[in-house]
């Protein structure tokens, strides 16, 4: 059965996390819609995937970092969403360090911006 999750999250830049979803090959529409059962739910930040995946972003009432909604209810998308959640907030967390850095004035050396996630079997 198919059902809206929230989950809160530690994002706060809805710009960053615009510029992680896009590098990911998200559309992204600020101030969008997700559907869900035939009903739109407004969201801060929607974001669909040409493999059938839609997240949506909204922000926590009682925190400044936004909640993601998302379907996690079918099992045939469940693990594709999971990954491509977790690729996403990878890579915002790499865009977030990066932007601080710069804030504060640091160095940075360089960065590979390829994310590659581990397999289990790789993972030991």
């Amino acid at each position: 059965m198919s059902h809206l999750s929230i989950l809160p999250t530690l994002v706060n830049d809805l710009d960053l996390l615009a510029s992680a979803l896009r590098a990911e090959g998200f559309a992204v529409a600020i101030d969008g819609q997700l559907c869900s059962f035939g009903t739109q739910h407004n969201v801060a930040l929607a974001a669909t995937h040409a493999k059938g995946i839609a997240l949506g972003w909204s922000w926590n009432r009682h925190h400044d970092s936004l909640n993601v909604v998302v379907d996690l209810g079918r099992p045939s998308q469940a693990v594709s969403v999971e990954k491509a959640l977790s690729r996403v907030l990878r890579r915002y967390a790499l865009q977030k360090a990066l932007s601080d850095a710069s804030q504060q004035n640091l160095a940075v050396a360089g960065v590979d911006t390829q994310l590659t996630i581990p397999s289990p079997a790789s993972v030991r």
